[in-house]
């Protein structure tokens, strides 16, 4: 899975910044991911199988103010889902959502395997 976020940042990167290799670091996004395991549920019979043991990435995104990316960010994911599926398709869904409020919430919804 780890690989697969650095895909999806590789591919991403290429986006905002023509030369990403060659850059500096504040025209570059910043991708903080955490790996989370799912808990268990109190009724195991609907909770759905999980790929990998239910291991999934929760991460948050920083762009530059100025980038080469065209629209939104959820648009830009939205529009290129089978890109970042990746050619073995091993990511089954990238969601991804603005945080227009309440930061502190979101980033102990992203770091909560750390926390734990």
């Amino acid at each position: 899975m780890r690989d697969e976020v650095q895909r999806i940042y590789s591919t991403l990167v290429t986006y905002v910044h023509r030369r990403p290799r060659t850059a500096p670091t504040d025209e570059l996004p910043v991708l903080i991911g955490v790996a989370d395991l799912p808990v268990t549920k109190r009724d195991k019979a609907k909770s759905p199988s999980y790929c990998n043991g239910g291991l999934h990435f929760h991460a948050i995104l920083v762009l530059p103010p100025c980038s080469r990316l065209k629209g939104s960010v959820v648009n830009h994911f939205t529009s290129n889902a089978d890109r970042y599926a990746g050619p073995n398709g091993f990511v089954a869904n990238v969601h991804v959502a603005p945080v227009t409020h309440d930061i502190h919430r979101v980033t102990d919804y992203v770091f909560k395997s750390v926390i734990r």
